[in-house]
């Protein structure tokens, strides 16, 4: 995903969102062949490439939601949505919702706050 919009600032730099995972994806353990997932651990984005966009370039990350309606905006029939804490934040901007681009996340355990 790359964002249609992108704040010349990015407009948090720690919180908590909500981002999609495909359904297995935390069953396995596996987002990718470079990245393996962990619930209750901090994950940091593996990739070390720089995104172009009309309105601004930015670093790689997790695209997360702020809100929870984006997400289920964005959402496809086999994923699943998780609240996520997030830091090291490289931009902001919009894609159905206000979206975050963070280096790092912590995928909170399902069933807890």
């Amino acid at each position: 995903m790359c964002l249609d919009t992108v704040d010349k600032k990015p407009t948090v730099t720690e919180g908590e969102g909500y981002k999609t995972f495909p359904h297995n994806s935390l069953e396995t353990g596996l987002l990718s062949n470079r990245l393996l997932l962990r619930e209750g651990h901090w994950i940091r984005d593996v990739h070390e490439e720089t995104i172009p966009s009309e309105n601004g370039n930015y670093r790689t990350g997790f695209h997360l939601w702020r809100f929870s309606q984006g997400a289920q905006t964005w959402k496809c029939r086999n994923e699943v949505i998780r609240k996520v804490s997030f830091r090291k934040v490289t931009a902001t901007g919009r894609q159905g919702g206000q979206v975050i681009v963070a280096r790092e996340i912590y995928i909170h355990p399902k069933g807890k706050k």
